[in-house]
């Protein structure tokens, strides 16, 4: 299985199945694998981060990083690293988990090296 085949599972974000026509829309748009790729690049150089300083490093907002964990946690490319208080977007602070890369994730971010015949 290559790395494309593996993360193409799920191209796009989730929507509750009780959620409006709008939040399905919205979802569609939502590019997962990239952000994952994104979460998991953000890791790599550092002991652990929380999804708000992943958010940070990008300019991003925080929630998009936020529904990342649990997919990258479940498929053993992330661990849990602890919890720490983080100053959030509004300047208050608040406990986070952090997260650190697994030898599964950094494996991943590898590209496939193809062998020429």
């Amino acid at each position: 299985m290559s790395w494309y085949d593996d993360w193409r599972e799920q191209e796009h974000g989730l929507a509750r199945r009780t959620d409006p026509g709008t939040s399905w829309a919205a979802a569609m748009k939502v590019p997962v694998t990239k952000l994952e790729r994104l979460f998991l690049e953000a890791l790599v150089g550092h002991a652990s981060l929380t999804t708000t300083e992943i958010a940070n490093l990008y300019n991003m907002d925080r929630d998009t990083f936020s529904p990342r964990p649990p997919r990258l946690l479940e498929r053993g490319l992330i661990e849990k690293a602890g919890v720490r208080l983080c100053r959030n977007s509004g300047g208050k602070m608040r406990h986070m988990i952090a997260f650190r890369i697994t030898d599964k994730g950094r494996a991943r971010l590898k590209p496939e090296t193809k062998t020429h015949e």
